[in-house]
């Protein structure tokens, strides 16, 4: 709203003062360079994203500009006032509503429609449940924290640790009591010493599931990892089009899960 407010302020309308504004039958709309560079801004979104790849969450700078551009469009159709304007407060407020109402109206016009929307819809739910991911991680901790105490009785605070392999909305969730959590860009942790001292678990995920050099360094170490539990995992859209097109999503959907192993510590 701010931002919205500040981008507003900096409009120039042709009488500046409000006595010419009475005078005169029209209020006059003019381009500021602030016109000229939101346009930009959308113009060159709305041709370069689509070019760039399936990739929709880069459409959310261009709604930005597309929200900062709105009340323009709606400037230059402005009819004849012999009215004093309102207040800068009041026309904040009403510009604003003009904004929302619009894009609330969509909204509510959407939520009946069916889900998973029909094959040939063009309409995109953007509102799919989008935490299967804090689920999963509850599951987890549960699982791994079960397997350390069946096996042995914990010594001390940190029980085990948790390497998460490219999945930073899975490791994010992770974090828990008893749980040293860490990132994992490749497989040599395993032969660290601190392995040896503590159980310690591998958490993989889509993008593990996707990676060709996970592939090859996994199969190299296998013997080195004990699956404990394979959790499935179902993206939304809105994530499964970061990878392929709306027409591949549509023709087949990739099944996803999540994976815990532990590593083996050799006797």
């Amino acid at each position: 709203m701010k931002l919205f407010i500040l981008f507003w302020n900096s409009r120039k309308f042709g009488p500046e003062s409000a006595k010419s504004r009475v005078s005169d039958p029209y209020v006059e709309f003019t381009f500021s360079f602030s016109d000229w560079l939101v346009a930009a801004w959308v113009i060159g979104l709305a041709i370069s994203v689509p070019l760039y790849r399936p990739y929709p969450r880069l459409a959310l700078l261009w709604l930005v500009g597309a929200i900062l551009l709105f009340p323009c469009l709606f400037a230059l159709g402005r009819k004849p006032s012999n009215v004093e304007p309102q207040s800068p407060a009041l026309k904040d407020i009403l510009w604003s509503v003009l904004l929302v109402v619009p894009i609330a109206a969509v909204n509510i016009t959407l939520l009946p429609l069916p889900h998973p929307p029909p094959e040939n819809s063009f309409v995109f739910r953007c509102w799919e449940m989008r935490s299967q991911f804090r689920e999963i991680a509850h599951d987890v901790v549960g699982d791994a924290l079960k397997n350390v105490q069946a096996n042995q009785k914990p010594s001390q605070n940190t029980q085990a640790v948790l390497y998460v392999y490219a999945e930073p909305g899975l490791f994010f969730h992770l974090p828990a009591d008893g749980l040293a959590v860490q990132p994992a860009g490749n497989l040599n942790f395993v032969d660290i010493e601190a392995t040896r001292k503590l159980p310690t678990f591998l958490v993989t995920g889509p993008h593990a599931q996707r990676s060709k050099v996970f592939a090859d360094e996994f199969a190299k170490r296998a013997d080195q990892f004990e699956l404990i539990a394979s959790y499935s995992y179902d993206a939304s859209d809105f994530v499964r089009l970061d990878d392929v097109s709306a027409t591949q999503l549509r023709a087949h959907r990739e099944p996803l899960e999540v994976r815990l192993y532990r590593v083996r510590v050799p006797e």
